[in-house]
This record gives C-alpha cells, structure tokens and sequence, in this order.
C-alpha cells in the first residue's frame, strides 16, 4: 500500500489532531450550558513548582498508561483478539509503541480496529460529559490529548479507505501495509 514514512506520517497527523481536539472542544462549548473552563487547573493549594511537577508526573504517567491501553484495545480488536498467538506489540525506530497482527484481516476489521481506541478513549467520554453537561477540565484534557495521540490512526484509517480496493485483505509487515 502506498504509505508515508513514519515521520512524514506524524507531519500529517499534527494538524489532525489539532483540528480534532479544537472541534471536540468547540462542539462542546456549543452543546453545553456550563462554560467549560479548560485553562484553570488547580491541584490545591500547593506552591507553583509543586503544582507544575505534580502535572508533570502526572502526565508522564498518563502518557504510559493511555498509549497501553491503547494499543490494548486494537490488539483486543484484531482477528482472534488479544490472546492470539499472531498478536504482537513493538517499538517503532523512533520510539512509539505499537500492536501489530501478523495474518490477514479484511479492510473493514482492520478499519474497525484502528478507530476503536479513538471511539473508546475520546469520542465515547466526550459524548457523555457533553450529554451530562459536566465541566471536567483534567477529564477533557486527557480526551482531547488522546484525539491528538490518535490522530496518526486517523491519517491511516484515511489512507486505507483510499488506497485500497473496498473488498481487500490487509496484512501488516512491520510498519508497512499489504493488500490484496
């Protein structure tokens, strides 16, 4: 399949998941009473560089966790699930974690697995703090940082739908992408 480097993919995926995030933020400015303030983050009473390495820590440590569980749910996704021997997970070159599949799956379950994470992880809270008018500024931090983090899956899911025929079979070869 004709695909960018994984560089000139992260290049596509920035503006992405800019515009993703500023359109959750935006729809839910619009399809909310509350004014939600998502700039005003306080963790208590604490000193500045506290409060700063406690946002830190903090989010170093979301960052491990949500891409973990993030890969989980597209291997969880993939054909035989997670416990299949084809399942793998694995570092790219330039240090992102992966779940990759080893076999053949058709174009609408690699499609399927691809936007899971972004419908579990961003879309499905997001339409839950909006539905219950909520304004939970960490909580929608970390959504819109996920649809960022999720946007090279995003760029990919676009170039699967275009630069494949609809009735293929995919099969991942390292980064790369085959059909037939």
């Amino acid at each position: 399949m004709k695909e960018p480097s994984m560089e000139k993919l992260l290049l596509m995926a920035i503006p992405v998941g800019i515009l993703v995030s500023l359109a959750l933020y935006f729809l839910a400015q619009i399809l909310t009473i509350t004014n939600l303030d998502m700039i005003r983050i306080q963790f208590g009473d604490f000193p500045i560089i506290i409060e700063i390495l406690l946002f830190l820590g903090g989010f170093i440590l979301f960052n491990v966790v949500i891409v973990v569980l993030h890969e989980l749910v597209h291997a969880f996704c993939f054909p035989e699930g997670l416990a299949s021997k084809h399942v793998g997970f694995g570092f790219h070159k330039n240090g992102a974690f992966f779940a990759f599949y080893t076999e053949d799956m058709s174009k609408v379950r690699m499609l399927i697995t691809m936007l899971m994470p972004f419908i579990l992880f961003t879309m499905a809270p997001w339409l839950v703090i909006i539905i219950l008018d909520k304004n939970l500024p960490l909580v929608m931090m970390a959504l819109m940082y996920h649809a960022l983090l999720a946007s090279g899956d995003l760029v990919g899911l676009y170039l699967i739908i275009k630069n494949t025929p609809r009735h293929s079979v995919l099969k991942n070869k390292g980064y790369f992408t085959y059909y037939k």
